[in-house]
């Protein structure tokens, strides 16, 4: 081609044209450290109310956006569909990015030391169980609805929904058990010595014991018995039940006719940071 028909190299132009196709590719990556579309921004107790109310377990997704576990979870576990639509029909999540205040708290709280975690809560705050590491979403689903029992989410009514909520959670054995709702009211002092016992020539039909947790399976009630057995100064015994129909097993420690002595041995063990309350049985 003749020198006289070639066209003018204008390198502005062609900055141009560069320029436009780095910014179409900004558009189009995604923005770093976005929260998953699924979590909701609340408090805790603004989750729990919630969830109570819809009658839906929840779950605290404990994270940092320093952490690539952290980051790969995000991106890969909770933009999976079919978890997705799991999760909005039966759980409600709260991120805890423990750089902020508010999550550095509920780590605390919680005492979490792995990054990424995920503890999990009936609609009433129990704190079911806790999962560490990077998960990826099939495992996930699977746990989830493995925590998904209908005693887990029964429906709490609007207008006692205050007074049937348990306070806001709390940190309890690192068992995961469930936090107990006592069915006996709590002592208001503390006997530095425990009553004397009843005569042992007299029946009786009903007797106390003091219960430590309620569990779905015999195996995890053997699990925790284990390690309750080097806290607790009393026998530790597995009691099986039926709640609405389903198997249950009781943890219980201790045999007394006196609910005094009871109420002592529970302070005993409240001292010692393990959570119970005194239920009346029969013999």
């Amino acid at each position: 081609m003749p020198l006289e028909d070639q066209k003018p190299y204008r390198p502005m132009k062609h900055l141009a044209h560069l320029a436009a196709l780095l910014l179409l590719t900004i558009l189009w990556v995604p923005a770093a450290n976005s929260q998953p579309p699924f979590f909701v921004k609340a408090s805790v107790q603004e989750v729990q109310q919630q969830a109570a109310a819809e009658s839906k377990l929840y779950f605290l997704l404990f994270t940092s956006d320093y952490v690539m576990t952290c980051d790969w979870m995000e991106a890969e576990t909770f933009t999976n569909p079919e978890l997705l639509s799991y999760l909005d029909q039966s759980y409600l999540g709260l991120r805890a990015d423990i750089n902020e205040p508010a999550g550095k708290a509920l780590q605390q709280q919680y005492e979490v030391t792995q990054l990424p975690s995920v503890l999990v809560f009936s609609c009433r705050g129990q704190l079911l169980a806790r999962h560490t590491g990077a998960i990826p979403a099939e495992e996930l689903l699977a746990k989830l609805k493995g925590h998904d029992r209908p005693a887990f989410r029964q429906p709490i009514k609007a207008e006692a929904a205050k007074a049937d909520l348990l306070p806001s959670p709390q940190p309890i054995l690192s068992l995961s058990m469930p936090r107990l709702v006592p069915d006996v009211p709590p002592a208001t002092t503390v006997s530095s010595t425990p009553p004397k016992a009843r005569p042992a020539s007299r029946s009786y039909a009903n007797y106390y014991s003091v219960q430590l947790g309620v569990f779905g399976s015999r195996a995890n009630a053997e699990q925790a018995r284990a390690l309750m057995r080097a806290k607790c100064s009393e026998n530790v015994n597995i009691v099986a039940g039926q709640s609405s129909g389903t198997p249950i097993y009781r943890l219980l420690s201790g045999h007394y006719y006196d609910k005094e002595q009871a109420r002592h041995y529970q302070r005993q063990l409240q001292a010692a940071g393990i959570d119970s309350f005194v239920k009346q049985l029969q013999q």
